[in-house]
């Protein structure tokens, strides 16, 4: 259905260790250097619901596309704080581009994709299509 990635639980208390003190345990990157976009998705009975978190960013800093059944989410947080005479003692809060792809089923009606932003969480509900009924053929 969805293109997820199975979590793996480190074997070594050392690599865990080591990767505690890697940027990229607690911000997850892409082959690209883009960070991925934290999500959950929801299955109901009529759609699915992919929530996205997007702290900081405005509904017209993201971009939401569907091309061949594959949903893509791209935003990019601009470093507004850029001005030699703040002196930041430490900086933590992730600037740049941020994305994430799904696999969607082939069940879905994709031009009735919604979606809306909501307390900087991203909400895109993809209705499923009716199944197709099975149909009784009378013979004559």
């Amino acid at each position: 259905m969805f293109d997820l990635t199975t979590y793996r639980p480190k074997n070594n208390l050392m690599t865990l260790f080591d990767d505690f003190f890697n940027d990229d345990f607690f911000f997850p990157t892409t082959k690209s250097n883009t960070h991925l976009i934290k999500t959950d998705i929801i299955e109901e009975d009529d759609k699915f619901i992919v929530k996205a978190d997007m702290p900081g960013l405005k509904k017209d800093d993201v971009d939401i596309n569907i091309k061949d059944n594959i949903l893509s989410i791209k935003a990019e947080r601009k470093d507004e704080s850029v001005d030699e005479k703040k002196n930041f003692i430490k900086k933590e809060i992730f600037v740049g581009k941020v994305e994430r792809t799904f696999s969607l089923p082939n069940n879905i009606e994709s031009d009735k994709i919604s979606a809306e932003m909501i307390d900087g969480q991203l909400l895109i509900s993809i209705p499923k299509s009716e199944k197709i009924k099975p149909k009784q053929i009378k013979i004559k």
